[in-house]
C-alpha cells in the first residue's frame, strides 16, 4: 500500500524566476508534509535528508520525486519492479547480488521501501529503490543503467552514561526501579565474567558503571558496551574496564591490576547443536567416498538455527564458494581466524568489512555447497594454518604489555575517583 508521495525539489539558482528562496522551498515542503499526518515526517524530512548537499538517504535527488511503501502481504518483489518499469535483467542481477545480504524472498509487510523517480519527457522514471533493512541500514539497487549495489547508514549517536546504586533485593528489580532493560544484566555479566558472577549480588551491594547508549534521530536504539564497572560488597571489591590491547587488536575486560583472559572463544558457534564430525586428518568423506582430511568441526543443528561469531573480529569474506556453499571468514587477530560454511542465508547486514561482536548472529544453518545435510563446518585458523580448535589454549590468562602499564593505571585511577562522584540513586538500606 502507498504511504506517501514526497517531491524532494533540490532548484538551483532559480529564485530571480520563482521569486522565492531555496530555504522558502525546503520550509514549504516540509510544512507540507507536517500538515499530512504521515510517520515519515520527522525521520525523512529532517534526518534523512542532507539539505546541505542535496542528498536524500545518501543519494543526490535534485528534482527527483521519491515515493515511499509498505510491503503488503500480497506484494512480491518481482511485482515491485515491474511496476516500476525495472527490467526482468535487472530484477534477475537485483536477486543475484543481494543474496549474499538479505533474503528478499521473505520481505515482511509493512517493511519500508523508497521508489525515487525522475520526469523524463513527462513521464517518470525510476533510477534507484531503497530498502530499509533494520532501523539504520538501508540497501540501495542503483536501476538507471547497470545495477549496482550500495548501502547507506543513519548516523547513531552515542551518549555516556554513569550510574550508581545499591542493590534493592536483586539486580533485575533494581534495574526495572531504574527503568533499564534487563538486557544491561547480560553485558555485565560478561564484563565480570572472570572475577565475579552478578548473579551473587546480595541487598545492598553497591553497583556503579560507566556505558554507553546509541540513538538514532534522537530515539532510544540500543545498549552499548560496558565501559567500566566496580561492585562493592561487604567482603570485597570488584573492578573491570574495556581496554584495548594493540597487539591483538582486540577490546578486552581486565581487572585494576591489568589481567585478563586472552582471546576467549565461544566452544561452539551455535547456542543449540550438536558436535557431529571433530577435526581429522584421515576422515573418509561423507560424498566423495575418499580419505580426505577434514580440517573443520561439524556442528550439526536444523536449517535456519541462528550461526555465532565465536569471537570479535573483521569479516573477510561473505559470498558463495562451490564447494563451501554461503561462507563467512572471520580475521580476529594477527594469529587467528575462524570460517563458518554451508550457511543457508547470512544475517542482515553481514558483509566483507564489517565488525561483528562476539556472539553475534551472523547466518543461519544450512546446507549449501558440498554438504550431506544442514549443519555449520566450523574452521579455525592459527597463523594461517587449519588447527583443531580442541587443543588450541584459548583462555590463557595474561596481563597488561609493560609499555602500557603507566597509561592504565593512571585510567584506572581517574575511573576509580569518578565513580565516586556518581550520585547514589538507591541508597543502601540499614538492615
Amino acid at each position: 500500500m502507498k504511504k506517501g508521495h514526497f517531491i524532494i525539489l533540490f532548484a538551483l539558482l532559480l529564485s530571480s524566476v520563482l521569486g522565492f528562496s531555496y530555504y522558502n522551498i525546503k520550509s514549504n515542503t516540509i510544512n507540507q508534509y507536517k500538515n499530512k499526518t504521515y510517520s515519515y515526517n520527522k525521520d525523512l524530512m529532517e534526518v534523512c535528508i542532507d539539505t546541505f548537499h542535496h542528498k536524500f538517504l545518501g543519494i543526490v535527488a535534485d528534482s527527483m520525486i521519491v515515493d515511499g511503501y509498505d510491503f503488503s502481504k500480497k506484494d512480491k518483489l518481482q511485482n515491485i519492479f515491474k511496476q516500476n518499469n525495472i527490467s526482468t535483467k535487472q530484477y534477475q542481477s537485483f536477486v543475484k547480488k543481494t543474496k549474499d545480504y538479505y533474503d528478499f524472498s521473505t520481505v515482511k509487510p509493512n517493511q519500508e521501501y523508497f521508489v525515487f523517480k525522475k520526469e523524463t519527457d513527462s513521464n517518470f522514471t525510476a533510477n534507484y529503490i531503497a530498502f530499509k533493512l533494520n532501523a539504520t541500514e538501508y540497501l540501495i539497487a542503483d536501476v538507471r543503467d547497470t545495477l549496482k549495489i550500495s548501502f547507506y547508514n543513519k548516523p547513531i549517536d552515542t551518549l555516556q552514561k554513569n550510574i550508581r546504586f545499591a542493590i534493592n533485593r536483586s539486580l533485575s528489580k533494581t534495574l526495572k526501579t531504574l527503568n533499564l532493560d534487563a538486557s544491561l544484566t547480560e553485558k555485565l555479566e560478561r564484563a565480570f565474567k572472570d572475577q565475579f558472577s552478578i548473579n551473587r549480588l546480595n541487598n545492598n551491594d553497591t553497583l556503579s558503571f560507566i556505558y554507553n547508549e546509541y540513538y538514532v534521530n534522537s530515539d532510544f536504539y540500543d545498549y552499548g558496551d560496558i565501559i567500566a564497572a566496580e561492585i562493592k560488597t561487604k567482603k570485597k571489591q570488584y573492578f573491570t574496564v574495556q581496554y584495548f590491547i594493540a597487539e591483538d587488536s582486540t577490546n578486552y575486560y581486565l581487572d585494576e591490576k591489568g589481567k585478563y583472559n586472552r582471546m576467549a572463544f565461544l566452544k561452539s558457534p551455535l547456542e543449540k547443536g550438536r558436535l557431529a564430525s571433530r577435526y581429522n586428518l584421515t576422515r573418509m568423506h561423507p560424498v566423495l567416498q575418499e580419505i580426505r582430511p577434514h580440517l573443520g568441526t561439524d556442528f550439526a543443528a536444523p536449517t535456519g538455527t541462528p550461526i555465532l561469531a565465536t569471537a570479535s573480529g573483521k569479516i573477510l569474506e561473505a559470498r558463495f564458494k562451490e564447494n563451501n556453499g554461503n561462507y563467512i571468514k572471520i580475521k580476529h587477530n594477527r594469529t587467528y581466524t575462524t570460517q563458518y560454511l554451508h550457511m543457508s542465508r547470512f544475517a542482515k547486514g553481514i558483509r566483507a568489512g564489517k565488525f561483528v561482536k562476539q556472539g553475534e548472529v551472523i547466518g543461519y544453518v544450512g546446507s549449501t555447497g558440498l554438504s550431506t545435510g544442514p549443519h555449520v563446518c566450523y574452521r579455525f585458523w592459527k597463523n594461517g594454518e587449519q588447527v583443531d580448535p580442541f587443543k588450541e589454549k584459548l583462555n590463557v590468562q595474561s596481563v597488561i604489555p609493560k609499555k602500557e602499564e603507566k597509561h592504565f593505571n593512571e585510567y584506572v585511577l581517574h575511573l576509580k575517583e569518578h565513580f565516586e562522584h556518581i550520585p547514589l540513586l538507591i541508597e543502601e538500606k540499614a538492615i
